[in-house]
This record gives structure tokens, C-alpha cells and sequence, in this order.
């Protein structure tokens, strides 16, 4: 494969030799001496160092870590570890594989032995870490990858909460406040039919509009959202009287019950005073005829 010298203060004394094969490189230096000829031989492991990739699933999803191996490799050791490569949770060694060794992911765990990838079921947000692998073929060849595993939560339905002014002439202002329980979320509104009159806001979510018609239902979808990910909710409104109270009826009966005794007690008194007024006028009369 070539030759080198290395430089030192007397380069006749020390020379090496870098020889063997692409896959196991072997360095041999030999230290010159009148008396002895020592020759040190070098093992050099090849080593492959990546940057961590970035593997996003959701809670409760299936999430598969690529070791990245050379598909040409056959393995021979497969190690997965957590916490800064000091604690192994999946290892392959010599035909025997242990996927129980930490109690965090004891029965969570699938290794393929042909590639390496660690597969992690039922994923939870404490699974959220970088992991790393380190890998050896059958040719003593080693290679450490990363993974940068990243858990979210699925975006809630946004609630929404509506207020409905009553105008003349059968004209309504809809006022509609649409809110999550999530971060990072913008909001769209869609209306069905379309509206003329509307006004939204992308970050309150608070939309305004004018209903013209007394007799249709307009649809209004609120949108939550976040990195590519949506969901929404919808009410159905109409523009029309609010309805009475629970207890407007029974109020109205006590009312009317109220006023009619009121009413007939007035006209007793009314009558029994009539009735009196007569009698002293008819009573007079007789008193001056006698």
C-alpha cells in the first residue's frame, strides 16, 4: 500500500512500513540498532465517525434508529447505548442479542442483526435522547453512529368559543374566539358558506362577521396549525333570537297569575264602591220623598 518515514532526529533510525489489506491496514516499524533490529507491529482499526441524524415520530408511534451500517458489512457486535454511551439498552454479540437490559425499555425493543437498526415501540416522551451504535463486521472493522430521537405530541382539537350580537332588520355580528391547549399554533378560519363581511386573526383566533340572512346556517371551521401538522373543529350558527331563559315561562305564568289578582281585587274594590255610592244615593231619595 506505500511507505513512509517518520521524521524524528536521526531518520535512519526509525522507519515504517504501512502494508496489509484496504480492510485491516496494518503499520510495522522497525527501530534501527547495531545489535538488534526490533520491528513493532500496529494494528489500525478503521473507524467511522457521522453526525447524528434526526428521527421525529409521534407519542405512541413505532420509531426505527438506522445504524447506517455498509450494506456489505457482516456484524459481528452491534451495541445501542443512551447517556453518553454509557448505558447499553441493545447489544448483538457473537450470535447472542440482549434487548432487556435497562428497565425504561424492557419489552420495547426490536434489533435487526443484517442492518442494525434499533426499532423502539410505543414510544413515550422520556424516549426523547440521542442514542449511538457502535458496530463491527467480521473484518474487525468498527463503525459509531447517532440518532437524535424526537418525540411530539399530536396537536388537541381547538375549542371554540362564540358570542352572537342580535341587530334590526335581521342582521347578525358573530364574534368567534378559537383557542388550544398546544404551543406554537396559528389559526385559519374557514367559512361555508362564503361570507362577504368576515375579519380574522391568525394568532388570536379570533374571527368577526355579519350574518344577513335570518334563515340559512353558516359553518365556521377553526384550524389549529404547527410544522405541517393540523386539525380543527366547527360550529354551526344561525343568525336568530336568543332563546329564553330555562325559567322564562314559569316567570311569565307567575306574572299573568299576579296581574289577574291584582286585577279582579281592583275591580272588587272598584265595584263594592259603586255599589255603595248607589245605595246612598237611592236612600237619600226615599228619605226626602217620605
Amino acid at each position: 500500500m506505500g511507505k513512509f518515514t517518520l521524521q524524528k532526529k536521526n531518520p535512519r533510525r526509525h522507519r515504517c512500513q504501512l502494508a496489509g489489506t484496504h480492510h485491516l491496514p496494518v503499520l510495522t516499524c522497525c527501530c534501527a540498532s547495531t545489535m538488534l533490529r526490533p520491528t513493532f507491529v500496529f494494528l489500525i482499526l478503521k473507524v467511522a465517525l457521522t453526525r447524528a441524524a434526526e428521527v421525529i415520530v409521534y407519542r405512541g408511534e413505532t420509531a426505527v434508529l438506522p445504524s447506517r451500517a455498509d450494506p456489505a458489512w457482516t456484524l459481528e457486535t452491534i451495541e445501542w447505548s443512551t447517556f453518553g454511551n454509557d448505558t447499553h439498552i441493545a447489544t448483538y454479540r457473537k450470535t447472542v442479542m440482549n434487548l432487556n437490559r435497562t428497565r425504561q425499555f424492557r419489552g420495547r425493543l426490536g434489533l435487526n442483526i443484517s442492518t442494525g437498526d434499533l426499532t423502539i415501540y410505543n414510544v413515550t416522551e422520556q424516549d426523547a435522547m440521542e442514542y449511538s451504535v457502535r458496530l463491527k463486521n467480521t473484518l474487525k472493522e468498527n463503525a459509531i453512529n447517532s440518532n437524535q430521537l424526537t418525540v411530539r405530541k399530536r396537536l388537541r382539537k381547538p375549542s371554540v368559543e362564540k358570542h352572537v350580537s342580535l341587530y334590526e332588520e335581521g342582521r347578525c355580528t358573530v364574534t368567534l374566539t378559537c383557542s388550544s391547549l398546544d404551543e406554537g399554533v396559528d389559526f385559519s378560519w374557514e367559512v361555508k358558506p362564503p361570507l362577504t363581511d368576515v375579519w380574522s386573526d391568525k394568532k388570536s383566533g379570533v374571527l368577526v362577521a355579519l350574518l344577513r340572512n335570518r334563515t340559512s346556517d353558516v359553518e365556521f371551521t377553526c384550524t389549529s396549525n404547527r410544522t405541517g401538522e393540523r386539525t380543527s373543529s366547527a360550529v354551526t350558527l344561525k343568525c336568530e333570537n336568543p332563546p329564553l331563559p330555562k325559567n322564562y315561562n314559569c316567570r311569565y305564568g307567575v306574572c299573568v297569575v299576579v296581574a289577574l289578582i291584582v286585577g279582579f281585587c281592583t275591580a272588587l274594590v272598584i265595584q263594592s264602591k259603586t255599589v255603595k255610592k248607589a245605595f246612598n244615593y237611592l236612600k237619600g231619595k226615599c228619605v226626602r220623598k217620605a
